[in-house]
């Protein structure tokens, strides 16, 4: 079996829908596409961490990765590449508007007739190293012609040269690694042909498998989705911390550690360095109300509330309690909550019970680092007449 992965190393595609241009000159769009300040990230992330890790996929298996670039790329970031395939021979560089001969074919050439997965993989993504391993067991005739998503991993926030956040995500048909099933037969290459992630499964029977973590999907103030073109460098950083905030943090570095060992350090940093908010235990809720004065001087974006509260009663209810978070700033808004138009209870979310025990986490961001003043609790559930606050901790 074979397996062949391509990046498209910045590649200049005239015309392409994957870049929102409309505004800009063809000019702009080049200058913007190989600036320094875009691209810097690119290689650093790909040639430091992306690719070694790719090597230490590859493993045993017959393992090549395509990287496509231009011709109009600057000296200095080809470089990079011709630097990269010459400490790692399982990178095939392919100039794309100098050279149309299908890499896939060169790289196959004269070899036996076997099964194909091909994928790709962005330039600042990255893929676990037991990637290759999990592909394998599709990589047969059984799955031609089909699709592979992998739907469990990570998302990164990458900044100032190392990643700094880390959070588990679950995304169906991710372009991170999707992987399609064909066949080498004669030196005839047959794989089904490519389409948007998004509507996949309405082309081709896909392979869902979200049992291992399998990517890490990296956030960064360069990135081209969410964040192109944009001169507000707060705005991009809180576009990303708020997308992040949608998902748990990671609270431990094994899984992280085995999948990903090139970002051991980067994984601990992060755990080790969490600040604590506020903190309140083992407190008796004495009527319906109780608020919480917050007095330190921590300002921060991304906020991270785990909970657990007990009823005496062993009830269930949706809507047990309403927990309200009260920024220093009142007009603020807060993603990942909802604002009451009642003042005394500001933005809130519902905390449910089953059989008399809630507990869960979850995470809000602010339009800009500022201090939070209160917290609050409200029994909203009538039949609720005791209650007890085992733990909320407030974090960052």
């Amino acid at each position: 079996m074979y397996f062949i992965g391509q990046t498209r190393f910045s590649l200049y595609i005239p015309g392409s829908n994957a870049w929102n241009v409309s505004n800009f000159t063809e000019e702009e769009y080049i200058a913007h596409l190989f600036s320094d300040e875009r691209m810097a990230i690119r290689a650093k992330i790909f040639s430091e961490i992306s690719v070694p890790m790719l090597a230490k996929m590859k493993g045993e298996f017959d393992y090549n990765h395509i990287v496509s670039y231009s011709s109009i790329m600057p000296e200095k970031w080809k470089k990079t590449l011709f630097d990269l395939q010459k400490k790692y021979p399982f990178i095939y560089l392919h100039e794309v508007d100098k050279n149309k001969v299908n890499p896939i074919y060169q790289i196959l050439k004269n070899k036996p007739n076997g099964c194909i997965a091909f994928f790709r993989l962005d330039d600042d993504d990255l893929l676990s190293i037991n990637f290759l391993n999990s592909l394998s067991k599709y990589n047969n005739l059984a799955f031609r012609n089909m699709a592979v998503s992998f739907g469990k991993g990570f998302t990164g926030y990458y900044k100032e040269n190392h990643f700094i956040d880390f959070r588990e995500c679950k995304q169906r048909f991710i372009a991170i690694g999707q992987a399609y099933i064909g066949t080498y037969t004669d030196g005839k290459v047959e794989l089904p042909a490519m389409h948007s992630h998004h509507n996949l499964d309405e082309n081709y029977p896909v392979i869902v498998d979200s049992r291992e973590f399998m990517y890490i999907h990296t956030h960064h103030a360069q990135q081209d989705t969410n964040y192109r073109f944009s001169n507000d460098s707060n705005n991009k950083t809180n576009t990303i911390e708020a997308d992040l905030m949608k998902y748990p943090k990671v609270k431990s570095s094994g899984i992280l550690s085995e999948n990903f060992p090139y970002l051991i350090k980067d994984v601990n940093d992060f755990l080790n360095n969490k600040k604590s908010v506020y903190n309140i235990n083992n407190f008796i809720l004495p009527n319906k109300y109780s608020t919480f004065e917050i007095k330190n001087d921590i300002e921060e974006i991304v906020f991270d509330c785990e909970y657990e509260l007990h009823t005496e009663k062993s009830i269930s209810s949706s809507k047990a309690f309403v927990l309200s978070i009260f920024p220093e700033d009142s007009s603020s808004n807060i993603q990942g909550m909802t604002r009451s138009n009642n003042p005394d209870i500001g933005w809130y979310k519902y905390i449910s019970v089953s059989a008399g025990l809630s507990k869960g986490e979850f995470s809000f961001s602010l339009d800009r680092p500022m201090k939070i003043k209160k917290l609050k609790i409200t029994i909203w559930d009538n039949r609720i007449k005791e209650a007890e606050i085992k733990s909320i901790n407030l974090s960052n």
